[in-house]
């Protein structure tokens, strides 16, 4: 039985890192439970305990009472449908945190397949060895323990990841009639819309008007492309605005309003914009980086070296000389008879666009990030799901787009008998792409993959552990070990995740993250969030934020203070409310 040679070389992949999976998959089967769930963000439980509710509440909510719409909406309704299969809430968690792991292995497996659309080289040899750089491209995203680490954090960041990759994808398939250019445009739509219900960001916005744009160019069917993006937004709008009585997130607006914000300067682009790019870059490519991983063993994965630098460095040799690549390809597309380009140069020009666009949104979110959440730009972990498709992508097509480069320059060089300027400046061009894609991919590849196996199972929980998500929990533990609580008091928290998993029914979210009622208030700057504290008079306080109840009727009495390393004084307050006449 014959194989097609694309099938081997996906066959490839998944064998490799399916030598790596049983390690990875033991991390969340066998870790102690505690640990585990320190071992992600506090916004994972927004969305985490919203999708086990609604299956016994039927709407959304943290708390089990009050509505919240604190989530990016696609990654909850799968969520949603996930906690169908479970039926308590140690293994949903352990369940969606399996479903992370194995979106990114799929995405993986997607970016291999869309580089393998650039296999045009005339060489049956040739095109083996383009077929080898799509898959060393799928395990160069595999084996990046920063993006690794982050798929497994409960965020919407893996499933956003492997809508980008299917959109790239299905954006760069052929179509030769007019039943297929409906279908694919009709995909392209609901994808597109699927990755805005995913993440709601300006990177987002650049894939859609690129892939939209290419989309309507290729295939001229504006009536499906549109119909099948919007048909969806309206469905689940129309629902958020029935079910809460507004459509966008309520975390998203108390982010974007509920705190003063800056004007947007060039100062601000010029520094924090272009260091946010930096740190989100380096993550990207799994070297240090202030963005902020949660896990204690993080680390392990992140190649800290003398020679990070260099592979940075090539990195960006890469995307250029592809962006280069991309420019050429569109110049040659124009001069050819049909005007449209091969497969192979649609998606170097693809990726070419999409990469300049999204280097220059990521300037802009850092600089919205910078005068909205100012000092806070370190825990947006979770807005990057697009760099890392993309470079593991271009690194891949960078191979193999610079080897049919060469090729064509050494084919043009024996007609003319004699290398002319084009023909050299072409030899050049691909010479580049291949010696800095494969440099990064010969140093990073084998290396990081022996790191997976480093990850281990979470023997116990780290009791003397002062990280937030640590001190949240062991707060938590000792309230429940010292205080019964009574039917109808709650315990009230601006960082409420993982509290949320201690106390179902009890906890009572204060930053309106998680409780759209307090995210009323948070917006309404004129009215302290004290006063909604009076209204709902919760027993007991857990959190470092103590001075929202000065000059208010609410008292507080200490009832246990846990050391905490960070600025907030007198550390971790465990404390009874009582309230004034």
């Amino acid at each position: 039985m014959a194989f097609s040679p694309s099938l081997v070389a996906i066959g490839a992949v998944v064998l490799v890192m399916a030598v790596a999976l049983p390690q990875l998959m033991a991390r969340v089967r066998d870790s102690n439970f505690h640990e585990l769930a320190a071992s992600i963000q506090d916004d994972s439980f927004y969305y985490l305990l919203p999708a086990f509710h609604f299956k016994s509440k039927l709407f959304f909510t943290f708390d089990g009472i009050t509505p919240s719409y604190g989530f990016q909406p696609m990654y909850e309704l799968v969520l949603a449908g996930l906690a169908v299969f479970f039926s308590d809430f140690e293994s949903f968690f352990r369940g969606a945190m399996m479903m992370g792991l194995v979106l990114h292995v799929l995405t993986s497996v997607l970016i291999t397949c869309v580089v393998l659309r650039a296999v045009d080289a005339r060489a049956a040899w040739l095109q083996w060895v383009q077929r080898g750089a799509a898959v060393v491209a799928g395990l160069f995203y595999f084996t990046r323990g920063t993006v690794l680490l982050n798929s497994m954090t409960l965020k919407e960041n893996a499933l956003t990841s492997f809508v980008l990759a299917g959109v790239l994808l299905i954006a760069t398939a052929q179509a030769s009639t007019p039943v297929e250019r409906r279908r694919l445009s009709m995909w392209v739509g609901l994808s597109l819309s699927a990755l805005l219900l995913c993440r709601m960001l300006p990177t987002t916005l650049v894939v859609l008007g690129v892939v939209g744009l290419m989309a309507l160019w290729r295939w001229r069917r504006p009536g499906v492309l549109l119909a099948s993006f919007v048909l969806p937004l309206v469905l689940w709008f129309g629902y958020a605005t029935l079910a809460f009585g507004h459509p966008l997130p309520m975390s998203a607006r108390v982010k974007a309003l509920g705190s003063h914000s800056a004007p947007i300067t060039w100062d601000v682009v010029s520094n924090q914009g272009w260091a946010y790019l930096k740190a989100v870059f380096t993550f990207a490519v799994g070297l240090p980086s202030k963005m902020f991983v949660p896990q204690v063993d993080a680390g392990l994965l992140v190649t800290n070296s003398r020679q990070g630098s260099l592979w940075l460095a090539l990195t960006v040799v890469a995307l250029a000389a592809l962006m280069a690549a991309g420019v050429m390809a569109a110049v040659q597309a124009r001069r050819s008879r049909d005007g449209s380009p091969g497969p192979g140069a649609l998606v170097v020009m693809l990726l070419a666009v999409l990469t300049a666009g999204i280097l220059a949104a990521c300037v802009a979110q850092g600089a919205l990030i910078a005068t909205r959440r100012p000092g806070e730009d370190s825990y947006y972990i979770w807005y990057l799901f697009d760099l890392p498709v993309l470079i593991s992508v271009s690194l891949g097509l960078a191979v193999a787009r610079g080897l049919s480069t060469m090729e064509r320059a050494r084919q043009a060089r024996r007609e003319q008998s004699s290398w002319k300027a084009p023909s050299v400046l072409v030899a050049t061009l691909g010479g580049v792409l291949v010696a800095s894609a494969l440099a990064v991919f010969i140093a990073r590849v084998p290396r990081e993959y022996r790191k997976l196996s480093a990850l281990q199972p979470f023997a116990t929980f780290d009791e003397n552990s002062q990280a937030w998500q640590h001190t949240m929990i062991r707060a938590g533990l000792w309230l429940k070990q010292n205080v019964q609580l009574q039917p109808g008091e709650r315990v009230a928290c601006f960082s409420c995740g993982a509290l949320g998993m201690l106390f179902p029914g009890a906890v009572l979210n204060l930053d309106g993250l998680a409780n759209d009622e307090a995210g009323r208030f948070t917006l309404d700057r004129t009215t302290p969030i004290a006063r909604y504290v009076e209204q709902v008079r919760p027993r007991y306080y857990i959190d470092v934020h103590t001075w929202h109840f000065d000059d208010s009727k609410v008292e507080m009495r200490p009832l246990h203070i846990l050391p905490f390393p960070y600025q907030w004084k007198p550390g971790y307050v465990i404390a009874e409310l009582t309230y004034k006449p």
